[in-house]
């Protein structure tokens, strides 16, 4: 299955730049910066899809071979908090980061859980209204920590919400290719977190998309 949606996947792009370079070889149409902005955008769009699926093949690796530490969730937070600030800043996206006190730390791979906040931060920064605001919070749950984070933008349709965390999955295709999104993100979150003995969730109402994870803390 996998194997047929990159197929699908890598269809659409490749379908429209042949269209394009036939028309131009032909004398049909002439070269435009509207047509090579496009061209450019499908390349992009290909190369964005080509390195999901080499980041998902090197989890498949990694999480088979976890090189666990006792780690602390806050600190991956805010620095993938300070890689977006800068674009969040010119978006007008205010960011909001809850922690709850003395909490504690886990053990768990830096890299892949690094990973699995920056994905989760990015994704937030693609889907949220300019404007509007991304709110995180880490939170102890018995003998876990929580991590959740939301942001305001378009809702994903409940019936979508199980799927968003397959290979490929994507909520609405022609938003996901306005905003960047290859669909590997969360399919490569949920495995990294499952990995560590761990689970995942997601609810979108009002206006409104939360996306957790959930992993055992230490001690």
């Amino acid at each position: 299955a996998l194997v047929e949606d990159v197929a699908h996947e890598l269809r659409t792009p490749l379908t429209s730049l042949r269209g394009y370079t036939e028309a131009l070889a032909d004398g049909v149409v002439e070269p435009s910066t509207e047509m090579l902005r496009t061209i450019h955008e499908e390349i992009e769009r290909l190369t964005r899809l080509v390195e999901g699926l080499d980041m998902l093949a090197r989890t498949d690796a990694v999480t088979r071979d976890l090189a666990r530490a006792e780690i602390d969730l806050g600190d991956l937070v805010r620095r993938a908090l300070a890689l977006v600030a800068p674009e969040l800043a010119t978006r007008s996206i205010v960011v909001r980061f809850e922690e709850s006190p003395a909490l504690p730390r886990l053990d768990a791979d830096p890299d892949s859980i690094g990973q699995v906040v920056s994905n989760l931060v990015q994704n937030a920064a693609r889907y949220t209204t300019d404007g509007g605001d991304i709110h995180v919070r880490l939170e102890a749950e018995g003998t876990t920590i929580r991590c959740v984070i939301a942001n305001t933008g378009p809702e994903i349709p409940s019936a979508e919400l199980p799927l968003i965390w397959e290979r490929l999955h994507r909520v609405d295709r022609s938003r996901a290719r306005a905003t960047g999104g290859a669909g590997i993100g969360l399919a490569i979150v949920r495995q990294i977190i499952e990995a560590h003995g761990g689970e995942v969730g997601a609810r979108s109402e009002q206006g409104r998309t939360e996306i957790w994870f959930r992993l055992p803390a230490t001690g």
